[in-house]
């Protein structure tokens, strides 16, 4: 039996970014198809997910298992609004939350209240952006520039294009002047 030498820096730079690149596929559904086709490629993606710290391939295979059976996966559609924000802009996003309870009956998820703040945030975060029925994103300068939420809206822009029914996405910028 052979061992695999560790990869070098080099290597594990070159697996982050062809993840990433992975990543936006779902927004192309023809390539996504392919991708599911070939087994051995599930078979990698799978096993990377399986690692810690590898929020990127967790999302892929996602993506991936809502391709090959979405039935599995789909939560009782009952209506609930999941708010995305960067972290930066919790206190904002606290009162935002605070006024919007005030006005609607519909329940809102929010990380803060739900989940502790952890390396593997992806595996709570995922199948309550798939059953959302609205997502509600909160676009700051901050939240422009954080990969993990640009991954966190392309998931939520491709999970929509792969639903039968459309959620409501409502993008609220909380800067003055911003320009996404």
């Amino acid at each position: 039996m052979s061992t695999y030498p560790e990869p070098d820096e080099l290597e594990k730079r070159a697996v982050k970014y062809l993840l990433k690149i992975l990543l936006q596929i779902p927004s192309y559904l023809e390539y996504l198809k392919e991708l599911i086709d070939n087994s051995q490629f599930c078979i990698i993606i799978e096993s990377l997910a399986n690692h810690p710290k590898r929020d990127d391939a967790k999302r892929i295979w996602s993506n991936i298992q809502q391709m090959i059976s979405p039935n599995e996966l789909k939560e009782e559609m009952s209506s609930v609004i999941y708010i995305s924000y960067e972290y930066t802009n919790e206190e904002f996003c606290k009162e935002f939350v605070r006024e919007l309870r005030k006005k609607i009956t519909i329940p809102i998820w929010v990380d803060y209240e739900n989940v502790e703040l952890c390396d593997d945030m992806w595996k709570y975060v995922y199948p309550i952006i798939t059953s959302a029925t609205t997502v509600v994103t909160l676009i700051s300068t901050a939240y422009s520039e954080s990969m993990d939420k640009f991954q966190e809206l392309s998931y939520i822009i491709s999970a929509n294009k792969l639903k039968d029914a459309k959620k409501a996405l409502i993008v609220v910028t909380i800067e003055h002047n911003f320009n996404f």
